[in-house]
């Protein structure tokens, strides 16, 4: 527990002696937060998905007709 306190304090004296360090730790995380999500995209395209069912019951016939009655093997 020593040992990280001696950390903790050395990064908090060179955060304090260097003002560069402290104007990156605030605005990296902004800039992050607002380019991010500008940048990605989760929507899911063109995929190709096909089913191996091994229990052909009627309930797992319904699941794979409800995703567009894919491939079935």
């Amino acid at each position: 527990m020593k040992k990280l306190l001696v950390i903790v304090r050395k990064e908090f004296a060179q955060i304090f002696r260097q003002p560069a360090i402290l104007r990156m730790m605030t605005a990296m995380p902004i800039v992050q937060l607002i380019l991010i999500p500008l940048a990605a995209d989760y929507e899911v395209r063109n995929i190709n998905l096909q089913v191996i069912d091994f229990d052909y019951s009627t309930h797992s016939q319904e699941m794979i007709q409800k995703t567009g009655g894919f491939s079935v093997f």
